[in-house]
């Protein structure tokens, strides 16, 4: 009889049972293994993920009381609406600062009818907001409201 300290003989079958013992013991170690660390990073990931929002929402809190959120906001617009320059507008229409509101209106109606059959949305888009700076600054130099 075998006792529980001696090991099984070779080949025998309580040798091929404590084998397969074994390699059931290392294969759960292996799973229990990867379960503790995807449980490790799931938790780490969760920890860092809520300091970096309590981090971002103090920096939120701290840069609205210097007045920085205000200035970064102003300057987003700013960036974003950038307003067209009369020297720009006059090159997209083709015209001079001795070109007439009349002439200026043709060059406007020929570019936008241009784009507005198969040309581009884009292109007409830029003629119009062409136009409209340019009228503007006939208006603000006192020559009367162009027609």
């Amino acid at each position: 009889m075998l006792s529980l300290f001696e090991a099984p003989a070779r080949g025998s079958f309580p040798h091929l049972f404590h084998a397969l013992l074994k390699l059931r013991r290392q294969f759960w170690q292996k799973i229990n293994a990867g379960k503790i660390i995807a449980n490790l990073i799931v938790m780490g990931s969760a920890i860092l993920g809520k300091a970096f929002i309590q981090a971002y929402r103090q920096a939120l809190a701290n840069a609205s009381k210097s007045g920085v959120a205000q200035e970064t906001i102003q300057n987003t617009i700013r960036r974003g609406s950038k307003v067209m320059t009369e020297q720009e507008a006059r090159q997209i229409l083709g015209v001079t600062e001795e070109t007439s509101w009349e002439e200026i209106m043709k060059k406007y109606d020929t570019l936008f009818e241009r784009n507005a059959k198969n040309g581009s949305f884009y292109i007409q888009s830029k003629v119009h907001r062409a136009k409209e700076c340019l009228e503007a600054a006939h208006q603000g130099k006192g020559e009367g409201t162009p027609t």
